[in-house]
């Protein structure tokens, strides 16, 4: 018969909790004052060193806003697009986050604050602009070290953005206006000439027209017609946009739903979250560094330490007598 293997004896590692508690009573006054410095650098760096930051926010509604980007489509002819150089652009709520972080935004609010502490990419790095998921809400915020100066800041860019939108609106609708009045213009000139034509033909042949001069005149008459409708419609979307130009659209597309307050406590820094980090960081580390300096320690100083490092049974313990209290203890 074949010899049999002797067993493999696999040694396992066992955590024994008297060593982890013994360790950590060795070491208690280096991970407590360890962690008491931590605890106080936090409390200290957070109370007097670190400025305060008061928030204070907006919250825009706007009335009309796409989900996509829109583009210009030929359907419809001529009236398509004449109805579309009359009316406003319809903007996403993408778009209106992007022009409220806009630097030309920021400029008029900076003529609109007069405050000579604040420049454009100032304000852009206090404010910040959000819209509110599934929902046609933008949120504003405007941090600051001052709570009067973030309240000032926040409703600025709210009431100048508002106003941004008008103009925009109102500098579209003069461009359509004076396009339209232009095609106007442009049509009714080119129509002039054809009802001198047609007029010409009718007075020449008064009592009785010949039937190729029928004709001509039948294609003036359409003609006429054409440009006629072209005439009516110019007109027609004109008066619309000069309606539109006459209101204040920026009012009617983005609302304050709330406007900013004054913030009477700042949001950072926030003492008790960095006591308690400190608090954890500390005994994380001074807990780590205990047993770090336990494993580098190989002084033999109790009979655990020879069975531990000499795997030697203890045979006997020496004690050592205090000559003052006669009392001794075993090394």
């Amino acid at each position: 018969m074949p010899e049999a293997k002797p067993p493999v004896m696999i040694e396992e590692d066992v955590i024994d909790l008297r060593a982890v508690c013994r360790v950590l009573g060795k070491w208690r006054w280096l991970i407590v004052l360890g962690t008491l410095l931590f605890v106080t650098a936090s409390a200290v760096v957070s109370f007097y060193f670190l400025a305060p930051v008061y928030e204070a926010g907006v919250l825009l509604r706007v009335t009309h806003a796409a989900e996509r980007l829109q583009t210009v489509s030929p359907e419809g002819g001529l009236e398509g697009v004449v109805g579309t150089l009359s009316r406003p652009p319809l903007m996403t709520m993408q778009t209106h986050v992007g022009q409220l972080q806009s630097e030309a935004l920021m400029q008029r609010v900076v003529e609109r604050l007069n405050n000579n502490e604040l420049d454009a990419r100032t304000l852009l790095e206090i404010s910040s602009a959000a819209a509110v998921k599934d929902s046609n809400l933008i949120n504003l915020t405007v941090q600051h070290g001052e709570a009067e100066t973030a309240r000032a800041v926040a409703n600025a860019v709210s009431l100048e953005y508002i106003q941004f939108i008008s103009d925009m609106n109102q500098e579209q609708m003069d461009r359509s206006v004076a396009f339209l009045e232009q095609q106007y213009a442009a049509t009714e000139a080119e129509l002039q000439p054809v009802l001198d034509e047609l007029r010409a033909l009718r007075a020449q042949w008064s009592d009785r027209m010949p039937a190729d001069q029928q004709v001509v005149a039948e294609q003036l008459e359409s003609r006429i017609d054409r440009a006629q409708e072209t005439l009516d419609l110019l007109a027609h979307k004109i008066t619309e946009t000069r309606i539109a130009r006459s209101i204040d659209l920026g009012q009617t597309t983005v609302l304050i739903v709330s406007a900013a307050t004054t913030p009477k406590k700042p949001v950072r820094p926030n003492k008790q979250l960095n006591i308690a980090l400190a608090l954890v960081l500390g005994l994380l580390v001074f807990v780590g560094l205990a047993f770090m300096l336990e494993h580098l320690d190989y002084n033999i100083k109790r009979p655990e330490d020879v069975e531990r490092h000499l795997e030697l049974p203890v045979v006997g313990i020496i004690p050592v007598i205090n000559r003052k209290t006669g009392k001794g203890r075993s090394y």
